[in-house]
């Protein structure tokens, strides 16, 4: 009988689990409604977990998944609360007694609110840091991502401007950098690399832009001047060719080069990549070519930068110094081919459930270094994607000698500058895209 049974003992069940310290009572309907919800909760996030600690992070930083977490954890908590409280009001003790199991009761409460509080508060920072990543610019791309590719303008080398891409399905985005770090060059996008794969196959595209580029066509007519890392802050400088979207105008400007629709963009602070290659542990990568750079900055008062080829490991400081450094227009080249060997790096590291204490950490860095238009419900799905992605499969192409033909300096005493060989630019994107890329002959003009 229900008189019986020791209050303690129904309270401690009840807060281990809800429901059990009814069952222990023997009111099973009252358990069932108890922990019917629990259950549900819990195999819907071992459903999650099953996919794995990296998709369900992924998942995390999306707005409105986060947002339904925290209301669900908030929820549970209060029905934790009163199925303990419910429980002990149904365990009749002698006054003693009952005096005993309403202060463990109180305690035990106290414990539950504090943990769906802390846990609450995870997911309000996954929430935050996703409102803050996400910028919702998707006005050409709104085909749902890992399914169907939006369309841009032909590459100038097109036969047919206004033929779209033959099939759909590729994934195409550019990942740029944002150096913040040195006086005067926030407006300067030193990295530039257009990263594209299909869902259903295992081969990913990365075609690197060397900062030096210049005198290229622009998408809106005309011909750029300047060098290409400075075209960013010339957008944000003339709205009326960008339309007041400067990210995404350079996103149009690259796939039009390139000739294949430049669906979504991702911008990285490379402060904020520093911080983030530190929160995961550093970084091991081979190093193809020892850098010698005696006049790197360091921002701190120290100058030079050198670094062995061969096996590395790469901590924020030295990773950020291994993207930036250049001595020369070759080694500009090289710097563009470091940046891709990061990128693989790092995508390694992240896969390592060793990060799963950092994961609020990494969400907060990642707040405050990435912004991208890529649709936040989808990302779990991208990681999916790239964890079956086998790193082998990988072309890697610098936009360098032979498809970039040096040029003069636009300054005096300056580097010197790479223009682009349109020819060899459409020739490699027939080869990488095939008859997606708008240099390819329409079936129309073919014999």
């Amino acid at each position: 009988m229900a008189g019986q049974r020791d209050p303690l003992v129904v309270v401690l069940l009840s807060f281990l689990w809800p429901g059990l310290g009814h069952l222990h009572l023997g009111r099973r309907r009252a358990a069932l409604v108890y922990g019917g919800p629990m259950v549900v909760a819990a195999a819907v996030l071992a459903a999650q977990a099953f996919e794995g600690l990296d998709v369900l992070a992924a998942r995390l930083i999306a707005p409105s998944f986060a947002l339904t977490v925290l209301i669900l954890v908030a929820l549970l908590g209060l029905w934790r609360i009163l199925a303990i409280s419910d429980a002990l009001s149904s365990a009749r003790a002698p006054r003693r007694g009952q005096a005993g199991a309403t202060a463990l009761a109180v305690a035990l409460a106290g414990v539950t609110a504090l943990a769906h509080g802390g846990a609450g508060y995870i997911a309000w920072g996954f929430y935050d840091a996703g409102t803050r990543i996400f910028e919702g610019d998707v006005e050409e791309a709104t085909s749902p991502p890992l399914a169907s590719a939006a369309s841009l303008p032909s590459g100038p080398g097109s036969s047919d401007p206004a033929r779209a891409p033959a099939r759909a399905g590729r994934i195409t985005f550019l990942l740029t950098g944002l150096d913040s770090g040195q006086p005067g060059t926030r407006e300067l996008t030193d990295t530039l690399l257009v990263v594209s794969f299909e869902p259903s196959g295992d081969r990913i595209v990365m075609v690197s832009f060397p900062r030096d580029m210049a005198a290229f066509p622009l998408v809106t007519g005309g011909t750029y001047p300047g060098r290409i890392n400075s075209l960013l802050g010339w957008a944000r400088g003339h709205p009326e060719q960008s339309s007041g979207r400067p990210l995404r105008f350079l996103t149009r400007e690259l796939g039009f080069l390139l000739g294949v629709p430049i669906q979504y963009y991702a911008a990285v602070d490379l402060d904020g990549f520093q911080r983030l290659v530190d929160l995961v542990g550093g970084v091991d990568l081979v190093n193809e070519r020892a850098i010698d750079d005696p006049g790197y900055d360091w921002s701190d008062g120290t100058d030079g930068f050198h670094l062995p080829a061969g096996q590395v490991h790469l901590d924020g400081r030295t990773a950020l110094a291994f993207v930036r450094s250049r001595t020369g227009r070759d080694d500009d080249l090289t710097r563009a081919a470091r940046q891709q060997a990061l990128l693989v790096a790092l995508r390694r590291k992240l896969n390592d459930p060793a990060l799963l204490l950092r994961l609020p950490a990494l969400a907060d860095s990642a707040g405050e270094m990435v912004k991208t238009n890529f649709p936040s419900d989808s990302l779990g799905d991208l990681v999916k994607w790239g964890r079956r992605l086998d790193g082998t499969r990988i072309r890697r192409v610098v936009l360098g000698p032979p498809y970039g033909i040096a040029g003069p300096s636009l300054e005096a005493g300056g580097a010197p500058t790479l223009h682009l060989d349109m020819e060899r630019l459409a020739a490699l994107s027939i080869t990488l895209f095939g008859d997606e890329s708008s240099y390819a002959p329409s079936p129309s003009s073919q014999p």
